[in-house]
């Protein structure tokens, strides 16, 4: 528990503890995956699947997770990801990267369908704005698996494109 020193600052032993037996599962193991497994090991989450380069079915995602958390780069995988989230019960985050903006949501309730179009390719990205939603992601899965407060279905768009932040909140 001395590793964890700072978060038990934050939120106590017994969630600190707590937080070793949640079990997630990330989807993308490219920019976003990475930099989510990564913080969110770091923090202690006692079990984190990563799922990549397979299509996503109920055959390679098992029912024991507390929470998914999407890190693919395509609309339609996450459109998958939310009827599946729905069918098992068990809510999830998405982060996308287009450009000098990202887009960031818990969703538990929500129906994905409010993007108008599934087959939208993303344009260039920078490794910087990747790791900013990332961090963004991993903190509302954080807060989720600790017990904390978290706005369900709110979508955060952060925008970069003047040189300084713009963040909107957008209740779905």
């Amino acid at each position: 528990m001395n590793y964890f020193h700072r978060q038990i600052q934050l939120w106590g032993e017994q969630t600190q503890r707590a937080l070793s037996d949640k079990r997630i599962l990330i989807i993308g193991a490219g920019g976003l995956g990475s930099s989510l497994s990564y913080a969110l090991g770091a923090s202690g989450i006692g079990r984190i699947s990563v799922v990549d380069f397979d299509t996503v079915a109920p055959h390679n995602i098992h029912r024991q997770f507390d929470l998914i958390l999407d890190a693919t780069d395509n609309l339609a995988t996450r459109a998958q990801i939310d009827a599946f989230a729905k069918q098992i019960g068990v809510p999830w985050v998405f982060a996308s990267v287009d450009s000098w903006q990202c887009q960031v949501c818990f969703v538990q309730n929500a129906d994905f369908k409010f993007f108008p179009s599934l087959n939208a390719t993303p344009a260039g990205i920078t490794a910087a704005i990747v790791m900013f939603a990332a961090s963004f992601e991993a903190n509302l899965a954080l807060r989720y698996l600790a017990g904390l407060e978290v706005e369900k279905d709110l979508l955060y768009y952060a925008n970069f494109f003047g040189g300084e932040l713009e963040l909107r909140k957008i209740k779905l």
